[in-house]
């Protein structure tokens, strides 16, 4: 029992050993976990880096085709160019001016969110009931080319130094494998495939903004 008269020498040894007796329960309630498995690192960077200076003969591991590092570029810069125009969809659908219009689709960091932005005020805000249905075909389009684009900026790339034959890989895997098993051969036409529907997409906005433009828009007075 507790005594004030106690000196505090003695008090802290009491606490001491009552840490102490705790100590001695836990390790009796619970076991440290022997023979833990870890990772042999050492086994494997030796694998690893015999593997991989095998493969640097053979394999760069980028795209260092001419024809579809170019290919490439031009997709991903024109897709950019693509995105401001589907501004101009959005403020249509807004109802906001294009300046305002871009601040806001930029503060929405994600390209999901912005094309889900987009198709909910569409299909549910009253100014937008009689939009044509070509505005419908402009986000399904553009979702579309954003979803291959960020598969293509997203997915690893390797090509074969003797055949500059470019191979890439889309789905996940361990990043610490040099896994080419895994890569399948990558088609250019793809990305000029990608081109092409950005230049039509692009003319199929242009012309739902002209047609857009030339009828009357719905005042705020009458939405209320």
């Amino acid at each position: 029992m507790f005594n004030a008269r106690q000196p505090v020498n003695h008090l802290v040894a009491s606490r001491r050993e009552i840490c102490a007796i705790a100590g001695k329960v836990y390790a009796g309630v619970v076991k440290p976990k022997k023979n833990i498995k870890r990772f042999d690192i050492e086994v494997w960077k030796e694998a690893y880096w015999k593997e991989a200076d095998n493969l640097a003969s053979v394999y760069s591991m980028a795209i260092a085709n001419p024809e579809v590092a170019i290919q490439f570029a031009l997709f991903v810069t024109e897709f950019t160019h693509l995105e401001v125009w589907m501004d101009r969809i959005a403020s249509l659908i807004l109802g906001t001016d294009e300046n305002t219009t871009a601040h806001v689709m930029s503060a929405v960091v994600s390209a999901n969110a912005r094309i889900e932005l987009m198709r909910r005020c569409l299909e549910r805000a009253r100014r937008n009931s009689k939009k044509p249905l070509s505005f419908d075909e402009i986000i399904t389009r553009f979702e579309t080319l954003n979803s291959f684009r960020n598969k293509i900026v997203h997915a690893r790339y390797t090509t074969r130094r003797d055949t500059d034959e470019v191979l890439w890989l889309t789905r996940g895997s361990d990043p610490l494998l040099i896994d080419l098993i895994a890569y399948e051969p990558f088609d250019v036409a793809k990305l000029e495939a990608g081109r092409r529907e950005i230049v039509d997409l692009t003319i199929a906005i242009s012309r739902a903004v002209a047609v857009e433009f030339a009828q009357p828009q719905p005042s705020e007075l009458q939405e209320h």
